[in-house]
């Protein structure tokens, strides 16, 4: 690793470890460069601001998100469907795994000090994709109705809503229980909501 990507490492480092003590608005450049033991020109060399900074951080946790959503829809739909037949929490088990993984960006993303709507662009991003999937696995039916179509945006909301509830939760229990664990635990409260409509 070069030394300018060793500065942004420690720019970014230092921006977490304000967040845990400090709240997000109160955190200035000059506390993160003085952490970081930057100038701050070196900071602004890699970011316009704190909230660039911030924006950078979400990012990347929810493209890495995402990813296994894509790898899981080009797995196709029999295979999603069959596993979930037989119990098997496989694909859960992999979001478990990469917020594991990213466990101290998740802590941080997740806290009270850490007010930027993160949790509801999180929710967004996995609506979003859940509707890529299912566009993708059953088409787009012109003969669908839009009541139907409705519900089904309410229903991916709502399951949205709580994988982010139930990762968060899992996060601030310091991960509890284990990703096999939550797996399951995702699958048996992800089945009647998937069932509605």
């Amino acid at each position: 690793m070069d030394l300018s990507q060793k500065s942004k490492r420690y720019i970014r480092q230092a921006f977490l470890k304000l967040l845990e003590t400090k709240n997000f608005e109160s955190i200035t450049v000059k506390d993160i460069t003085e952490i970081a033991e930057v100038s701050r020109g070196t900071f602004y060399f890699y970011y316009d601001s704190k909230y660039d900074l911030a924006e950078e951080l979400e990012n990347e946790i929810l493209n890495g998100f995402v990813k296994i959503m894509e790898e899981i829809r080009a797995g196709g739909m029999q295979l999603y469907y069959d596993n979930i037949e037989n119990c098997n929490t496989e694909y859960f088990e992999q979001y478990f795994h990469y917020i594991k993984e990213h466990f101290y960006e998740f802590r941080i993303l997740f806290s009270a000090n850490y007010v930027s709507g993160f949790t509801l662009r999180f929710s967004k991003v996995i609506c979003k994709n859940r509707l890529k999937t299912r566009q993708q696995w059953y088409g787009n039916s012109k003969e669908e109705p839009d009541q139907f179509s409705t519900f089904i945006a309410y229903r991916e909301e709502i399951l949205s809503a709580l994988y982010i509830s139930l990762f968060s939760v899992w996060v601030n229990r310091n991960m509890d229980l284990s990703e096999k664990q939550m797996g399951r635990m995702l699958l048996e409260l992800w089945r009647p909501l998937n069932a509605l409509f």
